[in-house]
């Protein structure tokens, strides 16, 4: 890996991978934070993990409300080197209809939550990097 252990990692998580990848990232002594809409499967993931993490419930379908639970998932972790999120937007559109439109709510929430995320996480990496 790149970081050196006991670097902070956030992930904003979705679906097969949520459950696997906070544990080969604790494994190697990250601390790790996570968010998503299912806060019951962090919990669960969040008890196998011997590391210290940090959980907390976030739904991009408000991105407002998204940003200030990254902000202040940020803030309770003590800073962030690394953030990864989980986008499957094409997962719940219907590409046999010719109607995009119909998967406008779904591509609302991901396209617009993710940018919402990525934008406020790369102003905190910005602003740690011009601080040293």
């Amino acid at each position: 890996m790149i970081l050196l252990p006991n670097e902070l990692l956030l992930l904003v998580l979705q679906l097969a991978w949520e459950k696997k990848f906070p544990k080969l990232l604790a494994a190697d002594g990250y601390i790790v934070g996570m968010a998503a809409r299912r806060i019951e499967l962090l919990e669960e993931i969040q008890q196998q993990i011997p590391t210290k993490t940090y959980i907390a419930h976030m739904d991009a379908s408000s991105p407002d409300a998204a940003v200030e639970t990254l902000n202040t998932l940020i803030a309770q972790m003590g800073g962030l080197d690394l953030i990864v999120i989980g986008n499957y937007w094409f997962l719940g559109c219907d590409f046999d209809d010719t109607d995009w439109k119909k998967s406008l709510p779904v591509l609302t929430v991901d396209v617009i939550g993710f940018f919402a995320l990525a934008r406020t996480a790369l102003n905190f990496l910005n602003n740690r990097v011009m601080a040293t």
